[in-house]
């Protein structure tokens, strides 16, 4: 749009100088904000504003081109160079220059220019590297590798413009001696709350002193210290994406091998398969469980409807935790952030736990992600990472090949082959088959990938309406994301060989 507003205002400087009528040039005359324009043309006009005879001849007015003026363009060059009217035509070959210059005016005029925009001018203008009519298949690969050009101008010392974090700090009094805490991503109100809630008590003003400094969490000595807070338990995290900061990769192939690993671990779950089955029974009843099992004699549709039956009672048995308080049950508890998982809840493989304040009762709640079968049964308290995770095993139980799939924009649930096809099951919203349900969010999906026990596959494509802009926000080509995948798989594979 640019280069069509750069253009326009080139065409109309250009267009100026031959519509100027003398009546308006003698008015600008007399003005004394406009004293420098040339005093040959001081003809005043009549009171019906027709210009005068004794205005000269329109080869010596330089706001008049005459019917001829290309070739009279040397003559009028000459006229110009010590007139002001060359302001008018700065102005105008200022608008052509940048008219041209810009996507617009490139695309507009480069088949009439010798040399056309290549390299870096080019991905700035387009906005991301794309492909072109290369002379060879080598250079239009290059195209396509190229990042979004927001990468491009960064100081090397940020992630990807990554603005410099802030860090709380306290020191608490201990028996052991004085302990001191870090916050991150949250503010000091929260940060407060927290510590009074490590201190057990509400801590006044003069007993804590909190600080603060901006950390830039590219630096890997920022990065260390940050996971070694967090390691022992004396970090509070705001948010999730801040503990991406804490990462020593924050390579694709990274994240997908944590995933890798988290499917293997599901391995040694102690309550599945039968134990499972036995539990689904008992609590859900034989009939549904035995329509629900994959060797039943239904058929697809009335297969479908048993599990669309089921999801409405795990709904309701499992409802979605948000921030309701353990006490009181006021729904709108305020989420402090998240700190390591203790000894004791690392057991049921929980990572971290969330501390949340209730604003009716004033009490704390520690909700504990836990990753075990066993635990999420019995404090019936998840979100989607705890009963995707369920669900991966009550359908393994029930006889279905299962694949656990990962949305990297923050959700997880799980799909299962039903003669053949890969069917959609969300156990948080109770969804079946209804993969274009995240479309209706509003997601904006980068990676979907799913996985099996020691291999994963991207699925994007089964969950977007367009493809095309999936691919405009993500940082990989299609050719780097299979080839991350590999890796990531291969690498793992090796570890896990390594260790047994």
């Amino acid at each position: 749009a640019m280069g069509r507003w750069w253009m326009v205002l080139a065409v109309a400087v250009m267009g100026m100088e031959a519509d100027v009528s003398m009546c308006a040039y003698a008015d600008l005359q007399s003005s004394p904000h406009f004293s420098f324009l040339p005093k040959h043309h001081a003809a005043t006009p009549n009171r019906n504003g027709v210009r005068p005879a004794s205005v000269e001849d329109s080869s010596r007015n330089p706001w008049k081109l005459p019917a001829t003026s290309l070739l009279a363009l040397p003559r009028l060059l000459g006229t110009w160079r010590d007139s002001p009217q060359t302001r008018a035509c700065g102005i105008m070959l200022a608008a052509c220059t940048a008219g041209l210059w810009t996507s617009t005016g490139q695309r507009f005029l480069s088949r009439l220019l010798p040399l056309g925009l290549r390299g870096r001018r080019r991905r700035r203008y387009l906005g991301r590297a794309a492909p072109v009519k290369a002379e060879n298949e080598e250079e239009r690969t290059q195209y396509q590798a190229l990042p979004s050009v927001m990468t491009w101008n960064q100081p090397s010392n940020f992630l990807q413009g990554r603005k410099p974090e802030l860090v709380l700090e306290a020191t608490l009094p201990a028996m052991d001696g004085p302990e001191t805490f870090y916050g991150l991503g949250c503010n000091e109100t929260e940060f407060k709350l927290f510590l009074d809630y490590i201190a057990g008590t509400n801590l006044r003003a003069e007993e804590v002193h909190i600080t603060s400094k901006y950390v830039d969490t590219q630096d890997e000595n920022v990065r260390a210290m940050l996971r070694e807070r967090w390691n022992s338990r004396h970090l509070l995290l705001k948010n999730k994406s801040s503990k991406n900061v804490m990462a020593s990769d924050t390579r694709l192939v990274a994240e997908v091998k944590g995933y890798l690993k988290r499917m293997e671990s599901f391995e040694s779950e102690p309550m599945k398969g039968a134990t499972l089955l036995q539990w689904l029974e008992e609590e859900c009843g034989d009939e549904l469980i035995q329509r629900c099992r994959a060797d039943s004699d239904l058929s697809t549709e009335n297969t479908q409807r048993a599990l669309k039956e089921f999801l409405d009672w795990f709904k309701k048995e499992f409802p979605y935790y948000d921030k309701k308080c353990f006490h009181c049950e006021h729904a709108e508890g305020e989420r402090l952030g998240s700190i390591r998982a203790s000894e004791e809840e690392e057991e049921f493989l929980a990572s971290r736990s969330e501390i949340l304040r209730c604003p009716s009762c004033s009490r704390f709640s520690r909700f504990v992600r836990y990753n075990t079968v066993s635990k999420v049964i019995e404090t019936r308290k998840g979100r989607c990472g705890e009963y995707s995770m369920l669900m991966y095993h009550i359908m393994q139980a029930l006889g279905y090949q299962t694949r656990w799939v990962v949305d990297w924009t923050d959700h997880v649930w799980v799909e299962v082959d039903m003669h053949g096809s890969w069917l959609h099951l969300d156990a948080c919203e109770a969804a079946l088959d209804n993969k274009k349900m995240y479309v209706a969010w509003g997601k904006q999906h980068t990676y979907v990938i799913a996985f099996v026990r020691g291999a994963c596959e991207d699925v994007t494509v089964d969950y977007v309406d367009d493809m095309e802009e999936v691919r405009k926000r993500r940082d990989l080509t299609d050719e780097d994301l299979k080839a991350s995948l590999e890796i990531a798989q291969a690498e793992f594979l090796q570890e896990l060989a390594s260790k047994s």
